[in-house]
This record gives C-alpha cells, structure tokens and sequence, in this order.
C-alpha cells in the first residue's frame, strides 16, 4: 500500500504469524484475492520449499528458480522430514492431488 508520500507500509501479523506457526501440516490458509496471503505465508515460513502451481499447471520450484514435475512435487512433500512445503494456488492442480496424504 501506498501513502502519500511514496513509501510502502507493511503491516506484520505478529499474533497470526505466532499461531499459524504452531499449526501442524496440512494448513490451508485460503482468503479474498489480494489480502496478502502469500506475503503472510513467505514471510512466516522463510525457511519453506516454495511452490508456485501455474495457470498452466505447470509447477515453479522458487528456491531453485526452475520449473518441476508432478512428481518432483509430490516426493518434495512426502520426503520433506521437518521442513514446511508451501504450494501456493494449489487448486490448480489435478485432483489426485487432493488425495494425497501429507503427513
């Protein structure tokens, strides 16, 4: 968000950020488009495997700055041990997808 004077003004959820990161996995955060929730889950989860599923469904591996298989993804989330897998605009995705089991 702009001001008036040119500069961006973030706002930080610090008791959203302190909550959501005690969630167990899956977490699904869902919202109006253009709220932030991407900036809220980077933000909160730096250290994540960050994917990106494309209109196209293709799938943008951020870290790596590459594009991945289908099941490239799925053995990133199975094998992930303790890290958090962020897979942003998952509703892109096949619905075998769906049935997954994440933990």
């Amino acid at each position: 968000m702009l001001s008036s004077k040119g500069y961006v003004i973030i706002v930080r959820r610090y008791t959203d950020e302190a909550r959501i990161s005690k969630l167990k996995p899956p977490i699904i955060v869902y919202g109006r488009r253009k709220t932030g929730k991407t900036f809220f889950v980077k933000s909160t989860f730096r250290d994540a495997i960050y994917l990106f599923v494309r209109r196209d469904r293709s799938i943008y591996y951020e870290q790596r700055e590459e594009l991945i298989s289908y099941d490239e993804m799925k053995r990133l989330i199975e094998e992930r041990k303790e890290r958090t897998v962020v897979v942003d605009e998952f509703h892109r995705l096949s619905e075998d997808f769906f049935g997954m089991d994440p933990r």
